[in-house]
Protein backbone atom coordinates (compact mmCIF):
# COMPACT_ATOMS: atom_id res chain seq x y z
CA UNK A 1 0.00 0.00 0.00
CA UNK A 2 1.51 3.31 -1.19
CA UNK A 3 1.10 5.90 1.37
CA UNK A 4 -1.24 6.62 4.75
CA UNK A 5 -4.63 7.21 3.92
CA UNK A 6 -7.43 8.08 5.81
CA UNK A 7 -8.99 5.35 7.89
CA UNK A 8 -11.37 2.96 6.37
CA UNK A 9 -12.71 -0.19 7.07
CA UNK A 10 -12.62 -2.96 5.10
CA UNK A 11 -16.31 -3.14 4.01
CA UNK A 12 -18.03 0.08 3.11
CA UNK A 13 -19.96 1.78 5.72
CA UNK A 14 -22.82 3.90 4.12
CA UNK A 15 -24.28 7.17 5.87
CA UNK A 16 -26.79 8.58 4.07
CA UNK A 17 -28.00 11.81 4.79
CA UNK A 18 -29.84 14.13 2.61
CA UNK A 19 -27.48 14.09 -0.80
CA UNK A 20 -24.53 12.96 1.47
CA UNK A 21 -22.91 9.81 1.77
CA UNK A 22 -19.58 8.33 3.02
CA UNK A 23 -18.31 5.19 1.56
CA UNK A 24 -15.01 3.48 1.45
CA UNK A 25 -13.58 3.26 -1.89
CA UNK A 26 -9.75 3.40 -3.63
CA UNK A 27 -8.21 5.87 -4.68
CA UNK A 28 -4.87 5.26 -6.73
CA UNK A 29 -5.52 1.80 -5.55
CA UNK A 30 -5.33 2.43 -1.64
CA UNK A 31 -8.46 2.15 0.37
CA UNK A 32 -9.84 5.45 1.65
CA UNK A 33 -12.53 6.99 2.65
CA UNK A 34 -14.89 9.04 0.21
CA UNK A 35 -17.74 11.43 0.53
CA UNK A 36 -20.27 11.50 -2.21
CA UNK A 37 -21.67 14.90 -2.01
CA UNK A 38 -24.49 15.04 -5.01
CA UNK A 39 -24.02 19.23 -4.03
CA UNK A 40 -20.32 19.77 -4.90
CA UNK A 41 -19.84 21.71 -7.95
CA UNK A 42 -16.63 20.13 -7.80
CA UNK A 43 -14.49 17.07 -7.04
CA UNK A 44 -12.13 17.85 -3.92
CA UNK A 45 -9.07 16.14 -1.93
CA UNK A 46 -7.24 17.64 0.96
CA UNK A 47 -3.37 18.10 0.31
CA UNK A 48 -2.29 15.82 2.97
CA UNK A 49 -4.68 13.02 1.77
CA UNK A 50 -3.16 13.83 -1.85
CA UNK A 51 0.32 13.58 -1.15
CA UNK A 52 -0.15 10.20 1.03
CA UNK A 53 -2.17 8.68 -2.22
CA UNK A 54 0.48 9.77 -4.40
CA UNK A 55 -1.81 11.64 -6.32
CA UNK A 56 0.30 13.86 -8.87
CA UNK A 57 -0.76 17.44 -9.36
CA UNK A 58 -0.59 20.24 -11.38
CA UNK A 59 -0.11 23.28 -9.89
CA UNK A 60 -2.80 26.48 -10.34
CA UNK A 61 -3.38 29.48 -8.98
CA UNK A 62 -6.20 30.48 -7.63
CA UNK A 63 -9.02 30.45 -4.53
CA UNK A 64 -12.44 28.13 -4.09
CA UNK A 65 -15.33 29.66 -2.01
CA UNK A 66 -18.21 27.19 -0.87
CA UNK A 67 -21.01 27.55 1.43
CA UNK A 68 -21.17 28.73 4.67
CA UNK A 69 -16.66 29.36 4.17
CA UNK A 70 -13.92 31.73 3.32
CA UNK A 71 -12.11 31.51 0.20
CA UNK A 72 -9.48 28.45 0.55
CA UNK A 73 -6.57 28.08 -1.58
CA UNK A 74 -6.65 25.93 -4.88
CA UNK A 75 -2.95 24.07 -4.50
CA UNK A 76 -3.48 22.05 -7.92
CA UNK A 77 -5.35 19.62 -9.99
CA UNK A 78 -5.72 16.55 -10.37
CA UNK A 79 -6.35 14.92 -13.45
CA UNK A 80 -7.22 11.54 -14.37
CA UNK A 81 -7.22 10.12 -10.95
CA UNK A 82 -8.18 6.06 -10.69
CA UNK A 83 -10.86 5.50 -8.00
CA UNK A 84 -12.98 2.54 -7.48
CA UNK A 85 -16.36 2.20 -5.79
CA UNK A 86 -17.76 -1.17 -5.28
CA UNK A 87 -17.50 -2.75 -8.56
CA UNK A 88 -17.24 0.46 -10.52
CA UNK A 89 -13.89 2.39 -11.59
CA UNK A 90 -12.91 5.18 -13.47
CA UNK A 91 -11.02 8.09 -13.60
CA UNK A 92 -12.00 11.56 -11.64
CA UNK A 93 -10.37 14.77 -11.75
CA UNK A 94 -9.59 16.64 -8.32
CA UNK A 95 -8.76 19.99 -7.24
CA UNK A 96 -6.47 19.62 -3.99
CA UNK A 97 -7.97 22.10 -1.35
CA UNK A 98 -7.18 22.02 2.60
CA UNK A 99 -10.42 20.34 3.51
CA UNK A 100 -11.45 20.24 7.26
CA UNK A 101 -13.94 17.22 7.15
CA UNK A 102 -13.54 14.03 4.58
CA UNK A 103 -10.32 14.57 2.63
CA UNK A 104 -11.93 12.51 -0.91
CA UNK A 105 -15.29 14.61 -1.67
CA UNK A 106 -16.74 13.47 -5.27
CA UNK A 107 -19.57 16.36 -6.25
CA UNK A 108 -20.69 13.89 -8.80
CA UNK A 109 -24.52 13.54 -9.22
CA UNK A 110 -23.74 9.74 -10.67
CA UNK A 111 -21.76 8.62 -7.02
CA UNK A 112 -24.60 8.55 -5.38
CA UNK A 113 -26.20 5.49 -7.53
CA UNK A 114 -23.15 4.11 -7.21
CA UNK A 115 -22.55 4.07 -3.69
CA UNK A 116 -26.79 3.05 -3.56
CA UNK A 117 -25.48 -0.44 -5.53
CA UNK A 118 -22.99 -0.88 -3.60
CA UNK A 119 -25.39 -0.89 -0.17
CA UNK A 120 -27.41 -3.50 -2.48
CA UNK A 121 -24.47 -5.45 -3.21
CA UNK A 122 -23.60 -5.20 0.65
CA UNK A 123 -27.17 -6.41 1.59
CA UNK A 124 -27.25 -9.33 -0.93
CA UNK A 125 -23.40 -10.76 0.16
CA UNK A 126 -22.97 -10.09 3.71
Amino acid sequence: MAGQASTTTQKASIKQGGSLMVVNGEVNEVLTRILVDTGASHNFMARREAKALWVKLTKVDGEIKTLNSRATQVYGKAWDVPIRLGKWKGKVDFLIVDIDDEDVVWGSGIGIKLAQGMEQDMRSHP
